[in-house]
């Protein structure tokens, strides 16, 4: 839920920014609704990927014809998308939303596409860091701390206020959104397309959003670790070591 919305509102904003950099234009309701018919048309096409997907699946026990079909049709979604200039990832996450809650082989599905997630993530995270320009640092180092504190704050700050209307205990409200830091994937995506949509410098967006994706992944599993035990979902340490002594004992 968090990446669908990350993905819609991203449309709205990189829309925004395309009509304050035209001064012809400016941003009403007919590009609103524009917008809305982009990401209505995207998550359309998903469903129906998705639907397809769930009827052929069951239809052969040959993993490698299922695996080309998913390609096959993972493909043609997104050369749709790109076509008609809609949102890929969102057509193809709307596809996976789809396959998990109307085909009953969805575990056999995806347990096929892991098959190839190591070589593709490999070559997408590769070509993402051959965008990371370290000389444009300096010049952006305000706006990627800024952008780190800015996240982690509402981040931390966002869980609070919806464990809090949710009911959760709290403990749940205490540690849940550092559970959320961790970044990657989506945003990376979505950076790169900025640049490509957006008229800016070359390696402005890729660089904030990588330098922070780093920053995040070395401290996000820290502290996901952190509010796990905290709430209890994993033993701590402390916990593990009492076990095993019991064991020994």
């Amino acid at each position: 839920m968090d990446n669908l919305l990350c993905i819609i509102l991203f449309g709205f904003a990189t829309s925004i920014i395309q009509s304050l950099e035209n001064i012809e234009t400016s941003f009403g309701i007919v590009q609103f609704m524009l917008v809305f018919g982009e990401l209505f048309l995207a998550i359309s096409i998903g469903i129906v990927a998705g639907v397809i997907i769930s009827f052929l699946a069951p239809r052969t026990n040959n993993n490698a014809k299922i695996l080309v079909a998913l390609i096959g049709i993972i493909a043609l979604s997104t050369g749709i998308a790109e076509t008609f200039q809609l949102s890929p990832i969102l057509l193809n996450m709307t596809t996976g939303v789809t396959i998990t809650n109307l085909s009953t082989m969805r575990n056999k599905i995806f347990k096929v596409l892991e098959g190839i997630e190591l070589p593709v993530l490999v070559a997408f995270l590769t070509l993402a860091g051959a965008k990371l320009n370290i000389s444009l640092i300096p010049d952006v180092g305000l706006i990627g701390v800024g952008y780190i504190f800015a996240r982690s704050i509402g981040k931390i700050i966002g869980a609070r206020v919806g464990c809090r209307l949710a009911g959760f205990e709290k403990c749940y409200r205490e540690n849940l959104g550092f559970s959320l830091i961790p970044q990657a994937g989506v945003a990376i995506g979505l950076s790169v397309i900025a640049e490509q949509k957006l008229d800016m410098d070359v390696g402005v967006v890729t660089t904030v959003i990588l330098a922070a994706v780093i920053v995040f992944e070395v401290i996000g599993p820290l502290l996901v670790k952190f509010a796990l035990q905290n709430t209890g979902e994993v033993e701590g340490e402390t916990q593990e070591s009492e076990n095993s002594e019991k064991m020994e004992d």
